[in-house]
């Protein structure tokens, strides 16, 4: 059975039609360091972002990269009551993350700058920090997710791919000169920002900054040879096992293209329109017309600064085989039938509604600016790219969805517990 074409009809915007950005100031202190204020005044609260590029490389490991993030802010919690101050990482830089009451911005900026400070990391903090990733990645390894995301990325990516979280030997290698090494040689301003979302004033609070953010030393030898962005090189569908897996994950994965491109607005609409909500052609044809999957989505992905789509599901093991063709025929017909105009409108206001949710809160208009700055853009960018998706046509998509949903342009990887000769006949 076809999938219905028409989506379903999705309430209209309400009437703040401009998604006008707050107030807000950017500056660029003495450092390097760029720094962005805005003023949401929505509770009494301060969101703190700063993100450094910190990527991956021979010299600087996963495990190296992780050890050094649970270690930087050892000793360095913020004096303020309710303060609070962590640190993650992706694939390319180290973001620490805090959230202070309006009064307390100030002893949570110096507890982040005195984290940011080169210092030599003594044994009892290595230990501890090693001690605390392998036991955050021995949770997250049994997860099926990064299983599944592990498996994908191997099959894309071949030999460049990097492992997503650390092995015990990896961690093993990891000592406090090495640790110390890393901040001292890689974490600087080159390519920083900083981000300050809440009950504030732009330009005051960039004044008042701690004097260390405005003196924070360049790395004595930074790594200044170019970032390796890899590509997808994966050929066909690999069936993974997993013995003992109550469902089965089907990730697929194509070569695609970042926010710099002016294509980008057309490429979200379309993938939207295939998988990105409730009422997409994924989402009404194999999840709800014919139940064969619990789960289903498309969206653009991101590996070590390359951008891919991503086609996934969840689903019975009896139905794998069944799901998997689904999909394969369903981006056959994407790519033959491109979204409506109904559709189209349907992912633009799904999307642009998303994005005002998202970004109404103080935290999630911080993920936003920092997101957008450390791809290149300045904070106009979350204002540009609602405008430019009012302005994409139908053409557009329709120039998208052909060139890059055709399904011959997929790998991917099928993680399940049974491989059936059902399911290894789609796969190949």
């Amino acid at each position: 059975m076809n999938p219905p074409r028409t989506p379903r009809v999705l309430p209209a915007l309400g009437p703040d039609e401009h998604f006008p950005m707050p107030p807000w100031s950017d500056t660029v202190l003495g450092d390097g360091l760029r720094v962005v204020a805005v003023k949401a005044p929505s509770v009494p609260l301060v969101e703190v972002r700063l993100r450094t590029p910190l990527p991956t490389g021979p010299n600087h490991p996963p495990a190296l990269r992780e050890v050094l993030a649970r270690a930087l802010l050892h000793g360095r919690a913020p004096a303020w009551p309710g303060a609070a101050l962590t640190a993650g990482l992706d694939s390319t830089g180290l973001t620490l993350s805090g959230t202070t009451s309006a009064a307390g911005l100030l002893p949570l900026l110096e507890s982040l700058a005195t984290a940011l400070t080169p210092r030599r990391y003594d044994d009892d903090v290595c230990r501890a920090a090693v001690r605390r990733v392998a036991a955050h990645s021995a949770l997250t390894r049994v997860q099926p997710a990064t299983h599944a995301r592990e498996a994908l990325l191997a099959h894309a990516y071949g030999d460049a791919f990097h492992r997503l979280l650390p092995s015990d030997e990896d961690l093993a290698a990891v000592t406090a000169g090495r640790l110390t090494a890393l901040h001292s040689q890689l974490m600087g301003t080159e390519g920083a920002t900083l981000v300050l979302v809440g009950d504030l004033a732009p330009e005051a609070a960039i004044r008042n900054l701690p004097a260390e953010l405005s003196q924070w030393p360049s790395p004595a030898h930074a790594d200044t040879s170019p970032a390796r962005t890899p590509t997808i090189t994966g050929k066909g569908i690999a069936s993974v096992p997993r013995p003992g897996a109550v469902q089965s994950q089907i990730l697929l994965a194509a070569p695609a293209f970042g926010q710099s491109d002016p294509r980008f607005p057309a490429l979200s609409l379309a993938g939207c329109a295939l998988g990105g909500s409730f009422s997409s052609r994924l989402a009404l044809g194999i999840r709800e017309t014919r139940g064969i999957a619990y789960r289903t989505s498309a969206t653009l992905d991101e590996h070590r600064g390359n951008t891919f789509l991503l086609v996934q599901a969840d689903t019975a093991t009896r139905a794998t085989g069944a799901a998997l063709r689904e999909i394969q025929t369903e981006l056959g017909r994407f790519a033959a039938d491109p979204p409506s105009s109904t559709e189209i409108h349907a992912a633009r206001e799904f999307i642009i509604g998303a994005t005002a949710a998202g970004a109404a809160s103080q935290a999630g208009m911080a993920e936003f600016l920092l997101t957008s700055m450390a791809s290149g853009f300045g904070p106009e960018w979350l204002h540009g790219h609602v405008a430019a998706l009012r302005d994409v046509t139908r053409t557009d998509v329709v120039n998208v969805a052909q060139e890059f949903y055709a399904p011959a342009r997929f790998t991917g990887v099928v993680i399940g517990a049974e491989q059936s000769a059902d399911l290894a006949a789609s796969c190949g």
